[in-house]
């Protein structure tokens, strides 16, 4: 709602501007973009706590992977083991892929 309003009020200050003759161009400057930095000593621990997840994620997926084989190897006889052995196989290769994919996912959407 504040967003709201404060576009509406915005945009009648340009109206004004516009009819009283001023030129709104002056007002337009360059709109700073800085690059992004971490505080000091910040860095490190953040690349720890980055790296510790990637490797359990990665210990996750290998997990994954072996209890989808145990299901599919089991699963053969029972009927509806075996499917479920494939879903999961094909659920871990999602998450093994967005793992292994995450700084560059995360790098397209914020560039």
């Amino acid at each position: 709602m504040k967003t709201l309003i404060r576009r509406m009020m915005t945009s009648s200050l340009l109206a004004v501007l516009a009819v009283a003759g001023v030129p709104v161009a002056a007002f337009a400057g360059p709109v700073p973009d800085p690059k992004p930095q971490a505080p000091s000593g910040l860095q490190d621990k953040v690349d720890l706590l980055l790296g510790l997840l990637k490797w359990g994620g990665i210990a996750a997926v290998v997990a994954g992977f072996i209890i989808a084989g145990i299901m599919l190897a089991l699963g053969n006889g029972s009927g509806h083991g075996g499917r479920e052995g494939q879903d999961r196989l094909w659920k871990v290769a999602a998450g093994a892929i967005v793992i292994g994919a995450a700084s560059s996912i995360a790098g397209f959407f914020l560039a």
